[in-house]
């Protein structure tokens, strides 16, 4: 899933990974591709915290 609009905040890049992520999705998989949004994310953020 790439996104080349990155925005610097927090909120605005998850509201955006999370409506590319329900276009893309389809039939059944949408909540599984938006769940896998989310984990992704939660991932990345923690990343995050623990390099500041």
């Amino acid at each position: 899933m790439q996104n080349s609009n990155v925005i610097t905040s927090g909120d605005s890049v998850r509201l955006r990974f999370l409506n590319v992520a329900e276009f893309e999705a389809s039939g059944q998989n949408g909540q599984l591709m938006t769940l896998a949004a989310i984990v992704c994310l939660l991932i990345v953020a923690i990343a995050i915290a623990k390099s500041l």
